[in-house]
Formats: structure tokens, C-alpha cells, sequence
């Protein structure tokens, strides 16, 4: 009996051992399992806080501002320039507020819309133009992307965006729309006087006898009036010299040659001039014009005759 007994023993023993054993074993499998994860942990980790290096770098250091919103469109993480931005240095000081704290109505209520049609649409808005107008009445420009914000499930949770602000740029577009409608009220009026000068220019030829001169004195132009006063064609005048049929004596030649002195010198003459065609006599008032170019130039010289011959009496005729 006690032999038996003790084979018994011995066997439950042996047994014990190797339930012993079996669990030894399985404590290693999950010692070895717990140290694999551990390393697994250790490298997530690892990775998760050189993600968060890289996302701390982008908050800190990237102009653009950048920010995290819940579901109601408040606070939850934003980027050094945001808070800087709303003249703050702490995440906490912001952290659950929302649009309407900081700009009026005019701004916050669009951008609240549309960070709500993002969440209920799962659809990103990109590149917009916002005018931000500050409740301190400061006004700002900038070009908005937002989208959903969304967990490891894949659910959203909020919305994130990028603002960048284009305020110069803007300032410089508007100031550039304002010269260019300038530019173009002041080309309309250009265009008007110059249709205002074409009709001048024709009322006069059609009022009056009008002959231009080359700063030389010689004929480029004759209306043609002028030419049925003279009996001429214009080929005949054409590329003569003012003084052409005329005689002079020396004191007449010095003051001819100040006449087209003063002329080329941009000083306008006034000159009366009696002759006689065709056994008919004819009293001008003539104003002789100096036209000059853009930079100031005397490039022709344009007579304007008026007949005045019915003031002469018929003893002067």
C-alpha cells in the first residue's frame, strides 16, 4: 500500500512537473509575446513623437495659420502665428472659443456656415477669399482651405484649416483696380477731347482759312477754302516758303526773321495781312500757332485767316 501510495505520489508529481513545465513554457511565449509588444510600444512611440516633432515644427514655425476645431467650430489646438494672430501666447487662452469672440458678424457668421456644411457634407472647401473684419474694426484679407477633421475611425470630429494671409497682396490689387479705373476715366476724357479737337479742328477748317507750316516756313497743309480764295490747287502751295512772292527791304527782312524766331520759340503772332486777287482786295486777321510735341517741341506752325475784308471802307478797297 504505501508502495503504491508512493508510486502514486511519485506520478502526481511528475505530472505537477510537467503542468509546471507547460507553464513555464507558456509564460515564456508570453514573456517573449509581452517584450515583442513592448518594442512595438517603444517604436509607436518613437514614431508618434517624431510625428508630433513634425507637427510641432509646422505649428511653430509655418506664417500661415493653422488651427483645429470641434464640432461647434470652437478652438481645440491652433499654431504659434494663429495665436499670435489674436495677440495671444498661450493654446489655453484660446482653447474653446470660436470666430465670433474675435471678428463681427459679417465674417464669423460665413465661416461658421461653412465649417458647419464640411462636417455635415464630408466635402473640403479650398482656396477662398475671406475678408476678416476684427472686432476691433481692423480688416484683414486671406485665402482659407478648410476640411474635415477626422478620428482613427474615420469619423469627423471637427474641421482644420490653412489661412494665409494675402492682405498686401489685396491692398496692391485694390490700389491697382483704382489706378486702372483712373486710367481709364482719364482715357474716356482723352478720347472725348480728342473727338472734341477733331470737331474744333473741323469747325475751323469749314469757319475760316487755315494753312500750316513746317517750323521752316514751308507749306505742308492748306484747307480748302484757302485754295478756292487763291484759285489754286494744293499742289501748288504745297512745299512752298511762307514768304514766297514776297519783296523785302533789309528792315522788313530783320523783323521777318524774328517773326519765325518767335514763332519757333512757342510765341503765338497775330498778324493783319491785306492783298489783292483777282482786282479784289481782302483784309485777314491772321493768328499764327506754335503746335508742339509731347516733349515740348515746336513741330509745325498753324495759321488761322479770318476775312475781315467787309471792315474796309470803299476808299481803302
Amino acid at each position: 500500500e504505501l508502495l503504491a501510495k508512493t508510486q502514486q505520489q511519485a506520478e502526481e508529481m511528475k505530472a505537477q512537473e510537467e503542468e509546471v513545465r507547460q507553464n513555464l513554457e507558456e509564460l515564456e511565449t508570453i514573456k517573449e509575446e509581452l517584450e515583442k509588444r513592448t518594442a512595438e510600444m517603444e517604436e509607436n512611440q518613437k514614431q508618434l513623437e517624431w510625428e508630433k516633432s513634425l507637427l510641432d515644427s509646422l505649428l511653430n514655425y509655418l506664417p500661415d495659420k493653422i488651427y483645429f476645431k470641434d464640432l461647434k467650430s470652437r478652438f481645440i489646438k491652433v499654431s504659434k502665428s494663429t495665436l499670435e494672430f489674436f495677440g495671444m501666447s498661450k493654446q489655453e487662452e484660446l482653447i474653446g472659443k470660436s470666430d465670433f469672440d474675435f471678428f463681427t458678424e459679417e465674417h464669423a457668421r460665413p465661416a461658421y456656415e461653412d465649417e458647419q456644411r464640411i462636417i455635415r457634407t464630408d466635402t473640403p472647401i479650398i482656396g477662398i477669399v475671406e475678408k476678416e473684419v476684427m472686432n476691433d474694426g481692423r480688416v484683414t484679407w486671406a485665402e482659407t482651405s478648410k476640411l474635415p477633421l477626422k478620428n482613427s475611425h474615420g469619423e469627423t470630429i471637427g474641421t482644420f484649416g490653412i489661412t494665409r494671409d494675402i492682405t498686401a497682396s489685396k491692398m496692391m490689387e485694390e490700389e491697382i483696380s483704382k489706378k486702372s479705373e483712373k486710367e481709364e476715366a482719364f482715357q474716356r476724357d482723352l478720347e472725348k477731347k480728342v473727338i472734341e479737337l477733331e470737331n474744333l479742328y473741323k469747325a475751323i477748317n469749314d469757319s475760316a482759312y487755315v494753312i500750316e507750316y513746317s517750323p521752316e516756313g514751308n507749306v505742308i497743309f492748306i484747307n480748302e477754302a484757302y485754295l478756292q480764295l487763291l484759285n489754286l490747287n494744293a499742289d501748288d502751295v504745297i512745299g512752298k516758303h511762307h514768304s514766297y512772292q514776297m519783296e523785302f527791304t533789309d528792315e522788313q527782312r530783320k523783323n521777318y526773321k524774328q517773326f519765325w524766331d518767335d514763332l519757333n520759340n512757342g510765341i503765338v503772332r497775330k498778324e493783319t495781312s491785306k492783298f489783292s486777287i483777282n482786282d479784289k482786295t481782302y483784309l485777314f486777321y491772321e493768328t499764327y500757332t506754335p503746335i508742339r510735341d509731347a516733349e515740348g517741341n515746336v513741330v509745325k506752325i498753324m495759321k488761322i485767316a479770318f476775312n475781315v475784308s467787309h471792315l474796309l471802307s470803299e476808299n481803302q478797297i
